[in-house]
């Protein structure tokens, strides 16, 4: 009698600690308030229910329709959610890790993100470390939502200035970045999902 009890008690145990996980797993990042991503955040507040999934990727993308770098391709061929438009020039950010970065310094060049993203997160490199920073503008679905001088420092003191653009209704959507002025140098992007 005394070992039915006890394998009840351990599956009932077993049990309650994977509610309270899965709970957990859906209260994604709303916690994350007190860890913000990026310095200027834009488009409105992240929802309060996100995934835990960020997905943090390189510059390489569609260079004005062909996958760069050359040699390689997506995982999934017309479904990679990056392209630039204009005259971008991708290089290598550490060749030991295989990491690329976008630079431009044509005014009208665009980088645009196309998904269901609750955060899409532009991350630049501190503009000391290149000549003639200029200014960017960001759009969700053609809707400009700011622009903005590349030229300052980061409030927590990093090498990478974050911009993050919210997109509050949660569908699909297209996140884009125009070069007005000067120079950019695009380090990478994080997505987070809803």
């Amino acid at each position: 009698m005394f070992w039915p009890l006890l394998v009840r008690f351990w599956k009932e145990l077993a049990m309650f600690t994977g509610m309270i996980l899965f709970a957990i797993t859906l209260g994604g990042c709303a916690a994350e308030t007190a860890n913000p991503l990026g310095t200027e955040k834009l488009g409105g507040t992240p929802p309060e229910q996100e995934s835990f999934a960020e997905f943090p990727v390189d510059c390489r993308g569609y260079f004005n329709g062909v996958f760069e770098p050359a040699g390689t391709s997506p995982a999934l061929p017309g479904l990679y959610p990056v392209s630039y438009v204009g005259s971008w020039t991708l290089i290598p950010a550490a060749q030991n890790q295989n990491l690329y970065m976008a630079e431009c310094d044509k005014a009208g060049s665009t980088c645009t993100i196309v998904g269901t993203f609750s955060r899409v997160i532009f991350e630049f490199w501190n503009y000391k470390l290149y000549p003639n920073p200029g200014t960017v503008n960001f759009q969700i679905d053609g809707k400009s939502i700011g622009s903005f001088a590349l030229a300052r420092d980061d409030s927590r003191g990093d090498q990478i200035l974050d911009y993050v653009l919210t997109n509050s209704s949660q569908k699909l959507a297209t996140y884009t970045m125009t070069l007005q002025s000067g120079r950019c140098v695009v380090s990478g992007f994080t997505f987070v999902y809803p």
